[in-house]
């Protein structure tokens, strides 16, 4: 019987360990896709940008108060890049929670400076929920929600 819960008690241990592990890499795989993401934007790279995006009809971003489906958001990331003279990003950060090795949570908090064509420059706070999946061209967002204050 002692043997027996020994080997139940390391069994246990090396599953935690192996999940824990799945998770640490989740984590950085969404936080390289987040920060890719981030840098295609700065560059206005419309076609990488939305790239980081699911392309698939139950596809949802919401934004104060506005429903998008991907080709709404598409022209939403076309005006702004447009009419973006500069951006600066001040600060942001991540938490991911994987739920496993295919899916994950990602709440991403930032604060940048923008400036618009004919506009003075602004600070923008944003904080955005992204769900996201782990497809084979590797993690895209499939829901999101995002406040800018």
């Amino acid at each position: 019987m002692k043997l027996l819960a020994i080997y139940l008690a390391m069994l246990s241990l090396l599953l935690l360990q192996s999940l824990q592990a799945q998770n640490t890499q989740v984590q950085k795989e969404v936080e390289k896709t987040i920060q890719s993401l981030v840098e295609y934007s700065v560059d206005k790279n419309l076609d990488k940008s939305m790239s980081f995006w699911s392309d698939s009809d139950d596809f949802t971003y919401i934004a104060d108060g506005k429903q998008l489906n991907f080709t709404e958001l598409k022209q939403v990331y076309s005006d702004y890049f447009q009419n973006r003279e500069q951006v600066k990003i001040i600060s942001q950060s991540y938490t991911v929670h994987a739920i496993n090795q295919y899916n994950a949570i990602c709440i991403w908090e930032g604060t940048e400076k923008v400036k618009m064509k004919d506009q003075d420059e602004t600070v923008v706070n944003w904080i955005a929920t992204l769900i996201m999946e782990n497809k084979k061209g590797g993690w895209v967002i499939t829901h999101g929600h995002t406040s800018h204050f």
